[in-house]
């Protein structure tokens, strides 16, 4: 018996490698059940083996159409066309060639597990793997409490079988699996990547995926947060949740010490309320983003630029 505390535990204690190694100094095809699934799970991996000169290459299995099945503002119809929108923006954040990205279009929630389609996907990811000369197929853990992720880890072993290319899992939604929760006899093995200098960079691209974050979708409370899981995976002890993903304008206070040691607002034309958060960052400020905080601001029917939220 292995209960997930200890796969968890075990995981964090994997060995510390560089990215050629884990990926066999060879390109790798991630394959993402959801669009930001690919930023969430191996956003840093990418951004590591591009910059050693090893091509990624990213397939996005389902549509994401059902991350917030009760919004009439956002349709499925409306959703799908967004959020592969939304993938593209994140893609060229992380610095992935045009070209290297891939989508699958079944359906969200219903990703085949077996049959007729699921053959024929397995099918167009191996051509897609195998035209890339790609070496690894990387896809979501088999513990994952998701459909669409088992669907995807499945199609993964089966490309792996079909191809010979190495497989190897990444968690996403398993890190927030009960601990107690039995998992049965367990092998863990693998390596980790340390991306610590590129969280900036991979929090940037998940904020892309712009219908996952709070305040876009505002008619489907029940629909799924992307500000959740990123916090599951990446908890500040100074911000936790809940919490908003606004920094901008009049929703910035900080301490007139903090405010010394940034150098003040950046002179920059355009979004020095950004800049300046990018600063607080980098000297590890502590950051809480507090929903229950409430600015009010004042209604202006001239305005001293076109690019402000005081426009709309």
């Amino acid at each position: 018996m292995t209960t997930a505390a200890q796969a968890h535990a075990r995981m964090r204690a994997l060995p510390i490698a560089d990215v050629g190694s884990i990926l066999g100094h060879k390109p790798a095809l991630i394959l993402a059940p959801h669009p930001d699934d690919e930023i969430l799970g191996c956003g840093g991996l990418m951004m590591q083996s591009l910059a050693a000169g090893l091509n990624s290459y990213v397939m996005i299995v389902t549509d994401g159409s059902a991350s917030h099945p009760n919004s009439r503002k956002f349709p499925p119809s409306v959703m799908s066309e967004l959020r592969a929108a939304e993938a593209c923006e994140a893609a060229a954040r992380i610095g992935l060639p045009p070209g290297h990205l891939h989508f699958l279009t079944c359906r969200d929630t219903a990703a085949p597990h077996d049959g007729p389609e699921f053959d024929l996907s397995v099918t167009k990811i191996a051509e897609v793997a195998v035209a890339s000369g790609c070496g690894v197929i990387c896809a979501p853990w088999r513990f994952d409490p998701h459909c669409d992720h088992l669907a995807v880890h499945r199609m993964a072993a089966e490309t792996a079988r079909c191809t010979g290319l190495r497989h190897l899992s990444y968690p996403v939604w398993g890190w927030t699996l009960p601990g107690d929760q039995d998992l049965g006899p367990l092998n863990i093995s693998g390596s980790r990547l340390r991306i610590d200098h590129l969280l900036g960079q991979k929090r940037h691209a998940l904020q892309a995926h712009a219908t996952q974050l709070a305040g876009i979708v505002d008619d489907d409370p029940t629909g799924f947060l992307l500000d959740r899981i990123d916090w599951l995976l990446d908890p500040d002890p100074a911000d936790p949740w809940p919490r908003h993903v606004q920094h901008s304008g009049a929703s910035i206070a900080v301490t007139a010490e903090c405010y010394r040691r940034v150098g003040g607002l950046p002179d920059v034309a355009l979004g020095e309320d950004r800049a300046f958060f990018r600063r607080l960052r980098r000297i590890d400020a502590r950051i809480r983003h507090a929903p229950e905080v409430v600015v009010t601001v004042s209604g202006r029917l001239r305005c001293p630029t076109t690019a402000a939220l005081r426009t709309a």
